[in-house]
């Protein structure tokens, strides 16, 4: 039920979202791309255990260094050997780490960015069944997964969903109203179901709703009508999924 408009938002947002400098939470068993600093030390966080072996990729420059908890990931740099200008690395870096007893697959992506700070947690019960569900999906199709569920108001067990009811303010010529928050752990997402009320006529679209009171990481908004204009009075669900970014 993901239409042409909401595809077309997850583009655009993947283009336009900037790097986030937040503290990243990785789960295991499954490979997940992250963003590190080609300039700056970057950490690597074992929440839960010991910092096991540390498996990356050496012939891309890769340096890490490990602590009882920590792994310390630095990327070499060259210089060229004309001007004696820094080159800093561009090319995407694996690294396969054990944290108290559990295999983390990261892909990093390098940017020109502060040091990143990337904490490994360890599986919950939700979150291996909620791994396990969509292993293989791409983000895309995860998305579509969710808001085809939100449309029929039934989500699996796995999931963690919280009523609110919280008043948020108004939009245009309507009140919106939080519903539910629901976190989708292990795959990185999670969905803010909000309710909005007209309070005169309003037409309302997807774009409406990417605002920083809405989600900090947004991927894509979904509105649960195919009427767009709404009459004084009238209600509709709006579903607005994040990427789970602590």
């Amino acid at each position: 039920m993901v239409n042409s408009v909401v595809m077309l938002l997850m583009v655009l947002l993947a283009v336009c979202t900037r790097t986030v400098l937040a503290d990243v939470f990785v789960s295991p068993e499954h490979t997940t791309q992250i963003v590190l600093s080609n300039r700056d030390v970057n950490r690597v966080v074992c929440e839960d255990g010991r910092m096991g072996e540390v498996f990356a990729s050496e012939e891309k420059g890769v340096v890490v260094k490990t602590t009882e908890r920590d792994a310390f990931v630095k990327l070499h740099l060259k210089r060229n050997t004309e001007t004696g200008a820094v080159i800093r690395p561009t090319v995407d870096v694996d690294l396969h780490m054990v944290c108290a007893g559990e295999v983390y697959t990261l892909i990093g992506r390098l940017k020109t960015i502060p040091a990143q700070t990337i904490r490994l947690r360890s599986s919950s019960g939700n979150a291996k069944a909620n791994i396990k569900s969509m292993q293989g999906m791409p983000e895309e199709r995860r998305i579509q997964l969710l808001i085809k569920q939100a449309y029929k108001d039934s989500f699996p067990r796995s999931y963690v969903v919280k009523e609110r009811n919280e008043a948020i303010g108004t939009l245009g010529s309507g009140e919106v109203k939080l519903l539910r928050d629901i976190r989708v752990e292990g795959v990185g997402l999670k969905m803010k179901v909000y309710k909005y009320t007209a309070m005169g006529s309003v037409t309302l679209t997807e774009p409406d709703f990417i605002r920083p009171v809405f989600g900090k990481h947004i991927a894509a908004v979904s509105i649960d009508s195919s009427r767009k204009t709404l009459n004084g009075g009238e209600s509709v669900r709006v579903f607005v999924i994040e990427r789970a970014v602590q």
